[in-house]
Parts: C-alpha cells; sequence; structure tokens
C-alpha cells in the first residue's frame, strides 16, 4: 500500500473518530439538565410513562385515562418508554431517542455524502448539521418529541429514492417503503409530505412515467400501503373505542385523519395559541431553525442561476444532487405555506436537504476561490461552540417564568420549577385564559428531577388569575396557590 493510501486511511479514520466525539457531545452532552419543554415534550412524556405503568402499547392514557387527543402511532413513544426502562424516568431519558436519531443520521450522512462529495465536504456538511437548529432545536434533536426520529426516517427515505432511480435495485425500493412506513408510525400522515419529492424526482430522472412500467416499482406502494394499514388492524383489534371526543373520530385511526390531518392542516383555528403565521411563514420558520444556512442557500441558489460565470458550471445536470433535493424541498414548502395550521418542525424532512445543497454549491464555489472553504469552516466551528455553550449552562426557563410573573400567597410552601414543571398549567391559564387547555383532570405530571406527583389539579377561573393545585408529597396533601405579581393587590 502506498504512502499516499496510508495516508488517505488515516485522514478517514482520524474524521470518523472526530465526527462521532463532536456529535456525542453536541446529541447527548448535558442532555438531561435543562427544563422540560412545555407542552409536546412534557405530553409525550407523560404518554410514553403511562405506558409502561398501564402496560398498554397501543392507547395512550393521560392521567389513568384513555387520551383521546392523539392520533398518531406510537413507536416514537415506545423507544421513549424503551429508554426509561433503561435510563429511568428522567428527562434524559426521554429526550435519548431523538438525540440518537440525530447521531445516527448525522454518521449515516457522513458515510453517504463521502461518496457523493470527498471526506472533507462531507465532514463540513455534518459540522454545520451539529451546530444548526433545525438538527438539535427545540422538537428536534435534543427535545423529547418526534420529529428527530421522523427527520432520520424522511432523510434515509429520500436517500433510497436517489440511490434507486440510477440502479433500480429492489433493495433502495423496499429499503424505502420500510422506511416509509417507519415514518407513518412515528408522526402519522405527515410522512405524506415526502411522496410528492420522490414522484417529482423520478419523472425528472426517467424523463417520463417509464418508470412506472416496471411491475418490481408497485412493491413500494404496496408495502408502504399495508404497513399503513396494520395501524388500522390494530386499532380495530386492540383499540378503545372513544366517547364524547372532543377533536372528533371514534378511535385513534379517526383522531389521526380528523384532528390531526385534515384539521390541522385545513381548519384555520386549528392553532389556537395564535402561532400562526401568513405569506412570510417559510422565510420566519426557516430563519429559526437554520438561520444563516437558509439566506445562504437562497444567495447560492440565486448566484448559480444568474451570474454568467456560474451559470456556465452546469450543477444542475451533474449527478442529479440539487434536483433530487429540490424535488422533496418545494412540495414540501409549498403544502405548510397554503396550509391553514402552520408549524416550522414540519419542516424538519428538508432540513438536511437545504444543507446538502449549500455544500455542493459551496464546494463548486471553493474551487473557484479556495478562502472560501475557511470562512465556512469558521462559522460552522463558531455556531457549534455557540451550541455547546448554550447545552453546557443550565436553563430554567419556566423557573424564570415564574419569578418573573408569579409569587406564592403568604403562607404557603413555595414549589421550585425543576420539582414541578407546574409553568405548564400556569403560563397556559396567563396567556391563553380562553382557551380550553388539553390536559385533562387527574393529570399526573412526569417529574424529571424529584419524586414529587402532581395527583390532580383544578382551575381557580377567577378574573384577577390564580391556580390551585392540590399535591402529594411524602404523603401529605398541600394547597399551593399562585398569583401573578400585578393582582397580588386584589387578591
Amino acid at each position: 500500500m502506498s504512502v499516499s493510501q496510508n495516508q488517505t486511511r488515516a485522514s478517514g479514520f482520524l474524521s470518523w473518530i472526530l465526527l462521532i466525539c463532536l456529535a456525542m457531545i453536541m446529541c447527548f452532552g448535558w442532555l438531561g439538565k435543562a427544563d422540560l419543554h412545555d407542552w409536546d415534550e412534557t405530553y409525550y412524556g407523560i404518554l410514553a410513562l403511562e405506558m409502561l405503568e398501564t402496560g398498554d402499547f397501543i392507547n395512550y392514557h393521560l392521567g389513568g385515562k384513555i387520551d383521546q387527543w392523539v392520533g398518531k402511532p406510537p413507536l416514537a413513544m415506545w423507544t421513549t418508554a424503551l429508554s426509561y426502562q433503561v435510563f429511568g424516568k428522567n428527562a434524559f431519558a426521554l429526550r435519548f431517542p431523538s438525540a440518537c436519531a440525530v447521531f445516527i443520521l448525522v454518521l449515516l450522512a457522513f458515510a453517504w455524502l463521502k461518496r457523493i462529495f470527498d471526506q472533507n465536504t462531507a465532514f463540513l456538511t455534518c459540522l454545520t448539521m451539529l451546530g444548526t437548529k433545525g438538527f438539535l432545536g427545540d422538537h428536534l434533536g435534543r427535545t423529547g418529541d418526534t420529529d428527530a426520529l421522523f427527520m432520520l426516517f424522511c432523510f434515509l427515505f429520500m436517500i433510497c429514492v436517489y440511490e434507486y432511480a440510477p440502479s433500480q435495485q429492489l433493495k433502495w425500493g423496499i429499503s424505502g417503503a420500510l422506511l416509509l412506513i417507519l415514518g407513518f408510525y412515528t408522526k402519522g400522515t405527515a410522512v405524506f409530505l415526502v411522496l410528492p419529492g420522490a414522484g417529482l424526482y423520478l419523472l425528472w430522472h426517467f424523463k417520463g412515467f417509464q418508470f412506472l412500467k416496471k411491475p418490481s416499482f408497485y412493491l413500494v406502494p404496496g408495502l408502504f400501503l399495508l404497513g399503513i394499514f396494520s395501524w388500522y388492524g390494530l386499532i380495530r383489534v386492540l383499540g378503545t373505542t372513544y366517547e364524547n371526543n372532543l377533536v372528533g373520530g371514534h378511535n385513534a385511526w379517526e383522531v389521526l385523519w380528523n384532528y390531526d390531518t385534515f384539521r390541522r392542516f385545513s381548519d384555520p383555528d386549528f392553532d389556537a395559541e395564535g402561532l400562526k403565521s401568513g405569506w412570510d411563514f417559510l422565510p420566519v420558520a426557516l430563519n429559526v431553525y437554520l438561520g444563516i444556512w437558509f439566506f445562504l442557500w437562497l444567495t447560492l441558489i440565486c448566484a448559480f442561476l444568474l451570474v454568467p460565470k456560474l451559470r456556465a458550471v452546469k450543477i444542475w445536470q451533474e449527478k442529479g444532487l440539487l434536483v433530487w433535493a429540490l424535488a422533496f424541498i418545494i412540495p414540501n414548502f409549498i403544502v405548510l405555506q397554503v396550509s391553514s395550521g402552520k408549524f416550522g418542525w414540519y419542516l424538519a424532512p428538508t432540513f438536511p436537504l437545504i444543507l446538502i445543497m449549500v455544500s455542493e454549491l459551496m464546494r463548486r464555489l471553493g474551487q473557484m476561490w479556495t478562502w472560501l472553504k475557511f470562512i465556512w469552516l469558521t462559522v460552522s466551528v463558531v455556531f457549534l461552540l455557540t451550541g455547546l455553550q448554550k447545552f453546557s449552562r443550565a436553563s430554567h426557563p419556566k423557573r424564570d417564568f415564574i419569578t418573573q410573573n408569579f409569587r406564592p400567597v403568604p403562607g404557603a410552601v413555595p414549589l421550585t420549577l425543576r420539582e414541578s414543571g407546574l409553568s405548564l398549567y400556569l403560563e397556559s391559564k396567563w396567556r391563553f385564559p380562553e382557551t380550553q387547555v388539553k390536559y385533562m383532570e387527574n393529570l399526573r405530571y412526569f417529574p424529571e428531577w424529584t419524586d414529587l406527583t402532581v395527583l390532580s389539579r383544578e382551575w381557580d377561573f377567577k378574573p384577577e388569575g390564580g391556580v390551585s393545585i392540590e399535591l402529594e408529597q411524602a404523603g401529605e396533601l398541600k394547597i399551593h396557590r399562585w398569583v401573578r405579581e400585578q393582582d397580588q393587590g386584589e387578591n
């Protein structure tokens, strides 16, 4: 073996070691240190906890009763329940499956992109991913939610589509179908968002509908439909029938379609918390999750389309990588932009594609101006270090919220938010008094640092505000009452 080959192997080995170390620190470091996020993270955490307590892994339970709000299949909750069994019932365990999903995505992306690009570009792409909120921000890699796992399955499916087109090997088709099923079992019908992109890319690659003439192609949608209806079969056999369901539907299958699909994307009042966005939804959401990389992506596309010197570079034909990425990105953007309910985390499947496009275009520019690679590396490292600093510091927004806006009535024993996480209810009542909170009576809040358990709670709907919460600690019932600072004088 020549000296150059030895150097290449050594360089590749060191790249793997460095990337694995960085990914482990960014994904798992201080994972359980921050407060639990309100709404989805706490909600799913409780559902997974009660799966273990009830032994029912098909129907969701909340506060010992059947939960009728979540219609998504339970793969994400299964992984969380397994994590509880391994690591205990704590914040780290709740977030561990999401962190694993991003960790695996980054490593698989590196292995794949080394073939598509080169080792250095692949490494820089993964470094950029690790420093981006779209991979390790809210709802994603460091949150006990469904979106990181969903992003992993969607990304691997899109790779299967890219590999299937030139080879037409059945292994890529079958793998893609299985990944779609996993995506469906993670986030329900949201997996349909990647299907138009697969069709568009195959149409472009085959210059028409020739791929439809191959009998083997139909194995993929057939397997996918079989996977979808397997969930229907489980609900029919093992599912619970709902009574007086507020969101519409007699079981989880109907809730999945009525509430989580049609209402989510067509009902203007679905987003009751006032998080709606208009024409600026896409730039606002992408700025939140991708920051400077989103604007660089737009700038690079415009430059390669409009600047004569760059237009001469045949970037769209070679490998078809950019067309592949855009085929999945554009339909996702259109659907979410025109839908009534707009949720930035539903853009997650496009985040790896946008950064891959940035990498490809920066690689092309780097061949002309080498110094651009050093700027790219510097910015990626700065974002990585910024994220590392944020993760390493204790973050307690719930406690801060209470400190700034509430104080206990004299005589009551104050609770820290790290112990109970009660700001979920306090903040809901204060910010959205007109909204019916979906966390029903007898909700047992899943505590992360102590054995304190909220057994029940009731709202005190006085005009001046305030909340009464019944707690059990060490076998004693205590009433804690919190009021807003500005309402203290009226009490």
